[in-house]
C-alpha cells in the first residue's frame, strides 16, 4: 500500500491517496526497491508490501516503453482441472491479471489465452482490481 501525495489542476495539495501497485519481484524487499524506483521524485510513503500468487499476466503492450492507454486491472480467478499420470483428476486454483479498457474484454482475452489449453478450465471470478498500475521487471540483455 502506498501513500501519495496528489496536486490538483489548481496545483494545491489534495488529500493523501493510497494506491495499489503489482510488481513482478522476487521477494518482498526486492518489490519494494522497484517501487521506490519507480516512484521516485514523487512524495509518497510505503506502507506495506505483500506478496500475491498471479499465475499470469495479460497486459497492455507498450509503445516506447509506455503503455498508451490508462486501462483498468482485473483479477481472474480460475479453477484448471488436469489428469495426472494415474488417471486422477486434481482440480487447482489459481489467479490471473489482465489489463484491459472493460470487463466484457477482459473476458474475452482470457478466454482466448486459455483456449489451447489442455486442463479443463472454469472461471470462477473476475474482479476490477484496485491496483493502478502493474510494473514489470526490468528485462537483463543475454
Amino acid at each position: 500500500m502506498i501513500f501519495v501525495e496528489k496536486i490538483d489542476e489548481n496545483g494545491e495539495r489534495k488529500e493523501d491517496v493510497k494506491e495499489q501497485y503489482a510488481v513482478e519481484a522476487v521477494s518482498v524487499t526486492d518489490a519494494a526497491t522497484i517501487i521506490a524506483g519507480h516512484l521516485d521524485g514523487f512524495n509518497f510513503s510505503l506502507e506495506e508490501v505483500t506478496k500475491m500468487q498471479i499465475k499470469e499476466v495479460f497486459l497492455q503492450e507498450r509503445v516506447d516503453g509506455i503503455r498508451p492507454y490508462d486501462y483498468p486491472i482485473f483479477i481472474a480467478k480460475l479453477a484448471l482441472t488436469a489428469t495426472d499420470d494415474y488417471g486422477i483428476e486434481k482440480k487447482q486454483n489459481f489467479r490471473y491479471m489482465i489489463e484491459d479498457r472493460t470487463f466484457e474484454y477482459a473476458y474475452q482475452r482470457l478466454q482466448a489465452k486459455m483456449e489451447d489449453s489442455v486442463s479443463d478450465i472454469e472461471i470462477i471470478s473476475i474482479v476490477l482490481s484496485p491496483i493502478v498500475e502493474a510494473i514489470e521487471a526490468e528485462k537483463k540483455e543475454a
